[in-house]
């Protein structure tokens, strides 16, 4: 029964990521004819990436924040990765309000929602990780299911 489960698991996930994959590449494809029939422009379509971008964000993130929490601990990921982020969507902000500022034309700020979209979302997401580290789940192991023993057993035998 657990390696039915385990395979189980295994084809769902990879067939998740298949519709998800296939919805996006269909997407793009259609949109490709659409702007080839010049019914909408090539920066248009160009433009279309870039929400495609805001969705992956979104795919990318929220796994590791649900995995996170069923596994009460962020013991396998590397905090550092979402500091960094963390930091780089800050002066991505920080450089648009700038140019508002710099050229008084505030609407400009949240003129390119892609950009502002993916900032947001950035340190929304990495202030979720941040608080998950070091305050709700700080120093907690990732807890071991005693009925995954494939999941212990090395790679190599030890005579190796």
């Amino acid at each position: 029964i657990d390696t039915a489960s385990v395979l189980f698991k295994q084809w769902y996930q990879r067939r998740v990521r298949g519709t998800i994959l296939g919805g996006f590449l269909s997407i793009m494809v259609i949109m490709l004819i659409v702007a080839a029939s010049s019914c909408i422009s090539w920066l248009q379509y160009v433009t279309l990436f870039s929400y495609v971008k805001l969705a992956v964000t979104i795919f990318k993130y929220s796994p590791q924040v649900f995995v996170n929490f069923k596994n009460k601990s962020t013991e396998a990921v590397s905090i550092y990765q979402f500091l960094l982020d963390m930091t780089g969507a800050t002066l991505s902000l920080l450089q648009m309000a700038l140019i508002a500022y710099n050229y008084d034309d505030w609407k400009t700020f949240i003129g390119d929602f892609t950009k502002f979209g993916l900032a947001a979302l950035s340190i929304l997401y990495d202030l979720i990780f941040i608080v998950q580290h070091y305050v709700l789940y700080r120093g907690q192991p990732v807890p071991h299911r005693s009925h995954d023993k494939e999941d212990r057993d090395p790679l190599l035998p030890d005579s190796v």
